[in-house]
């Protein structure tokens, strides 16, 4: 974790920019707290933090949006994941409200945020604007739940 974190500060350092697409798993950590001081510490070293409302919970407490968003101020663009609901966006001072797309029958939602943030990114290296990213992310991930599994079979 310390290489990585060592990592992270100098990309930063040399004007990359740095990701965070937060997933957190309770088991694989030896306690909350534990897992908190990592992910603060990782926090404070990034350019985009793609966070989900459940994890935010989970870790922090925060019960709604406007804490998650206010506890990150120094990030330059938050995303905010909340499943099947809206994802909301602050990007350099602006807010953004992107609804999801809905879909008649959800098969497995593995890998739905994956996709969702995997299609969002791509959109912001392309120069899409965050809505434009983020209407991406929700397409990519509508097509995901549809079918079992993580991949959409070709054709």
């Amino acid at each position: 974790r310390e290489r990585l974190l060592q990592t992270l500060i100098e990309t930063r350092r040399r004007g990359g920019k740095v990701v965070f697409d937060n997933n957190y798993r309770p088991r694989l950590w030896a306690s909350v707290e534990a897992a908190r001081a990592a992910y603060e510490r990782v926090l404070a070293e990034v350019d985009i933090a793609l966070l989900t409302e459940d994890d935010e919970r989970a870790l922090f407490g925060y019960v709604d949006s406007e804490q998650v968003f206010a506890a990150y101020p120094e990030i330059e663009e938050l995303v905010l994941k909340r499943g099947a609901d809206a994802c909301l966006i602050r990007c350099q001072g602006e807010r953004f409200c992107v609804s999801a797309i809905k879909v008649e029958k959800v098969v497995d939602t593995t890998a739905a945020g994956d996709s969702f943030s995997a299609a969002y990114l791509a959109g912001r290296l392309k120069g899409s604007s965050p809505e434009q990213a983020a209407l991406a992310g929700h397409r990519l991930a509508s097509r995901v739940i549809q079918v079992p599994g993580a991949l959409i079979p070709r054709g």
